[in-house]
């Protein structure tokens, strides 16, 4: 493993660039500002604070289910605050992508792009997650639910590497772990509005109320509501896009009906609609016949088109309905209860989702009907956790219990479009799929720590898991103009098969796994405000079925299950007592039977490669300058590859001299040493927060930060024309505020210089060599005014 850690780095082109912009990284890097992370001091802690002059807040986070100092814990995790997601004008997950280094979420179409380190599930309803996404404890079990806006989070934690042992089996890659508003039993509130003023056309308001009810139950109400014209121009329907509206809402209730019994239950509603997209054909290869007659239909209809990036514009259109249509409701539920005894805490943990979504994708990005695509998903989520937790003052403590969770996801009539007519055929082709998924997952895990000398720990624990999985899946080719009705006629049949591989069938399959994962970690406190730690984590990622598949085959209908081995070595320390904070890890990961998605020209299949690896450092500081200037930044460095991935899926058009071969009467390449998709190679941010008075009883605020990365592939079958070049991003944030922080007004600034930001794409459906783009935000400026009580 070490030899691993230190072999020399493979780097891209463009690194120059890239440390240019975080040079400074190397000395002060810093996840976040404190107005970043949440903080937590006790009167003490603040006296002594003051008396040393500038100093940082403490850090608390549950990386480990319980409540710890960060710098306490051997976990590379980084800290987001809830104040901080407002102050940027955040609304969601993906925007997290730019201040975390090695974090990569996106949205393309139907699928969420998760990564953590390289490592993710990429464009398949049929996997589970890699890295998991849970929400005051409850597992999120559907990526979909990581579109929901924040709506009153108190904090967001990104935990990197296996997080099996504690957080279960869709944790491979990581975690991301969000604390909501909690009751409390003062009277406070908050509303934030913002106002799109360049660049976007956004207008949202939020806020939130809490306090007593009585002297043992306090509530707390937050509400959010959205709305938004779109940020880019679709050239066809002289229109903006999307077109966006959501709403959410939270009421939680928090008690303590005895002095050693504390009840939370909370009830979140979320809605939201959209209309057009953000994704372009950002390359064409016209060096092949069907491409150049592609372009001139395109043209025919759309004469601005001119089939390059580095615009924020689009130009799809659904002639049936639009260009992407998405309308997404969803309930969460949690209800914990908290028993205090003599020598442990017992937690029941209590979670309920019921979510429903649909929607309608221009699945080629034009104004012509080649491909459009229809989905609608319904998924109900129960899940139960019962754990003891040990009083974390003794020489060995432990945390340990019991989790079951039962998911049900359908997928009704869910079709896909192929007007072959475009394409010089005459026949249209509608394929329709509807799945029916049950899956269980029961686990017992344990994990403990024992000082066994004065400075020295050693923390050993593990999970036990089985999950069984039931599908029904069904596919037919309908009759042209009916619906869902199937075709009888032998030509439809024939056409469909022979131009899309598509087949008809009816098939039930179950599965099942059962896997130990341990892990164990040793630390080290060589002086106080140190630690030094080494980790050895596993992972598992239970397997399944390809319900997207075209034609029914046992050989390729099912793939594997995906373990993982992890090493880490890290240390944390404080710097000049309590005004600095220095993180720094290594970390070499090996990822077997790796699950990945990939593009076949019609639609996404799903295969094992052999093995992958997932190596780096990453470092993180923050310094207190003086009183209200923080400085800070993070640095990391990655290294993820194909260990070995024989017979990968050829990219379009890709030739025997570029390294696609056919062996067995089937296409493939070695992929063996080639990068994974959303790892580049260098990333971090260098950022200032500053609040000094200006007299009045006033008080400017700034809040810069630049990010930047080298370059990136967003695809996983080593397709050359889905590599973006590296960036720098640069976001500010002016404004001025009372000194007692009842309001402030400021100003909001995203992606400052305008940097055409690719972020998930494919090739078009049918048309080899052209390529779909989703693209990131452009420039965005807003005006934003919060107010306290």
């Amino acid at each position: 493993m070490l030899e691993e850690l230190i072999q020399a780095p493979r780097l891209y082109q463009g690194r120059a660039r890239m440390l240019a912009h975080c040079a400074l990284a190397a000395l002060a890097a810093g996840a976040t500002a404190p107005a970043t992370v949440h903080a937590q001091q006790t009167g003490a802690d603040a006296a002594d604070a003051a008396s040393e002059g500038p100093a940082l807040t403490e850090i608390i986070v549950t990386a480990q289910k319980r409540a710890q100092s960060l710098q306490d814990v051997p976990v590379s995790v980084q800290a987001v605050s809830g104040e901080s997601l407002v102050n940027q004008g955040t609304t969601g997950l993906e925007a997290l992508s730019t201040s975390v280094p090695t974090l990569h979420i996106s949205y393309g179409g139907l699928s969420e792009q998760l990564f953590v380190r390289g490592v993710g599930s990429g464009s398949s309803a049929a996997f589970e997650q890699s890295v998991g996404l849970f929400q005051d404890g409850i597992s999120m079990g559907v990526a979909r639910l990581s579109r929901l806006a924040f709506l009153d989070t108190e904090q967001v934690e990104i935990l990197k590497g296996p997080q099996s042992t504690l957080f279960g089996k869709s944790t491979i890659g990581g975690a991301i772990n969000i604390t909501s508003g909690q009751p409390r039993f003062t009277l406070e509130g908050q509303a934030v509005g913002l106002v799109d003023i360049d660049g976007g056309t956004r207008r949202s308001l939020e806020g939130y109320v809490t306090g007593p009810l009585s002297d043992r139950v306090a509530a707390r109400l937050a509400v959010k509501a959205s709305t938004s014209d779109g940020a880019f121009f679709n050239s066809y329907t002289d229109k903006r896009a999307p077109e966006e509206k959501s709403i959410s809402g939270r009421f939680s209730l928090l008690a303590n009906p005895t002095d050693n019994l504390e009840l939370f239950a909370s009830v979140q509603a979320s809605r939201a609609t959209s209309f057009g997209r953000s994704a372009q054909i950002g390359f064409v290869d016209t060096r092949f016949a069907n491409v150049n007659s592609f372009v001139a239909q395109v043209r025919a209809l759309d004469a601005d088109e001119d089939f390059t990036a580095s615009r924020f514009r689009s130009a799809g259109r659904n002639p049936n309905a639009c260009d992407e249509c998405g309308k997404d409701r969803a309930v969460i539920g949690t209800f914990r209860a908290t028993l205090d005894v003599d020598f442990a805490k017992i937690v029941s943990l209590t979670g309920y989702i019921d979510s429903k979504w649909r929607e309608q994708i221009d699945a080629d990005a034009t104004p012509l009907p080649i491909v459009n695509t229809f989905l609608n998903q319904s998924t109900k989520q129960f899940s139960q956790e019962l754990r003891i937790e040990s009083d974390p003052n003794q020489r060995f403590t432990y945390i340990g219990g019991i989790y079951f969770q039962n998911m049900q996801i359908d997928s009704i009539d869910s079709c896909s479009d192929f007007d072959l007519g475009v394409l010089g055929r005459t026949t249209r082709i509608r394929g329709c799929t509807t799945t029916y998924r049950d899956e269980s997952t029961m686990g017992v895990f344990a994990q403990g720590t024992f000082e066994f000398a004065p400075g020295f720990r050693l923390t050993a624990g593990g999970r036990y898991q089985t999950s069984d999985r039931n599908i029904h899946n069904i596919r037919v080719v309908p009759a042209p103009g009916t619906g869902t009705t199937p075709s009888t006629d032998p030509v439809v049949l024939a056409t469909a098969a022979a131009v899309l591989g598509q087949r008809p069938f009816d098939v039930k399959r179950s599965s099942g796994e059962s896997k130990f994962t341990p892990s164990v970690s040793i630390e080290w406190e060589p002086y106080k405000g140190g630690l030094l730690y080494g980790s050895y984590r596993t992972g598992f990622k239970q397997g399944g079925f390809d319900s997207s598949i075209a034609t029914f085959s046992d050989a390729t209908y099912q793939f594997l299950p995906e373990t993982a081995e992890s090493f880490e070595l890290g240390y944390k320390t404080s710097l000049f007592g309590r005004r600095g904070r220095l993180n720094v890890s290594a970390f070499s990961s090996t990822f077997n039977d790796l699950q990945l998605s990939s593009f076949n020209g019609v639609g996404f299949t799903v295969r094992n490669a052999a093995k992958a690896r997932s190596r780096g450092v990453e470092a993180e500081a923050e310094f207190a300058v003086v009183d209200g200037v923080t400085i800070g930044g993070n640095l990391a460095y990655l290294d993820a590859y194909y260990v070995s991935y024989l017979n990968a899926p050829c990219y379009a058009n890709q030739t025997a001299a570029l390294g696609c071969v056919t062996t067995g009467g089937s296409r493939g390449q070695d992929l063996s040493g080639h990068t994974l998709a959303y790892s580049p190679n260098w990333s971090g941010s260098l950022f200032v927060n500053l609040r000094q008075p200006v007299g009045g009883g006033l008080v400017a605020i700034a809040d810069g930060r630049v990010s930047a990365r080298t370059s990136q592939e967003y695809g996983p079958d080593g397709d050359p024309n889905r590599i973006t070049g590296g960036v720098a991003l640069y976001d500010l944030r002016i404004g001025v505020g009372d000194a007692d922080g009842r309001w402030e007004l400021a100003l909001v600034g995203k992606n400052l210089t305008n940097e055409y930001v690719p972020s998930f794409g494919f090739n078009v459906p049918l048309v080899a060599g052209a390529y779909t783009v989703q693209v990131d935000q452009p420039r965005v400026i807003a005006v934003q005014a919060k107010a306290r009580f």
